[in-house]
């Protein structure tokens, strides 16, 4: 990866998305939450929107996993690597 100011780390901006998602999430507010998580997988680690798409639908697939709601574990964690093998396929290759 070449160097750039486009590509630095914000960590006040990364601060700002774990702490709104978090309030989203406790607030119950989940497309909120998803929307932040995708915004921050975009603005901060470049990812192309269907990665950072697909990695917040397996997040929230293992929020439901490990928040009891899941009628199928096993198929769940399946879903969670598809969403996050397709994720990682959709980033550009640099």
């Amino acid at each position: 990866m070449s160097s750039g100011a486009h590509e630095a780390f914000h960590p006040e901006r990364v601060a700002y998305y774990e702490a709104a998602g978090w309030q989203a999430y406790y607030d119950h507010r989940w497309l909120g939450a998803f929307w932040l998580m995708v915004r921050l997988n975009r603005e901060e680690f470049r990812m192309p929107l269907p990665s950072a798409e697909l990695r917040a639908r397996a997040a929230k697939t293992v929020d439901r996993i490990t928040g009891r709601y899941s009628t199928d574990v096993a198929g769940d964690w399946r879903l969670v690597g598809t969403y996050l093998q397709q994720a990682y396929q959709a980033v550009p290759q640099g």
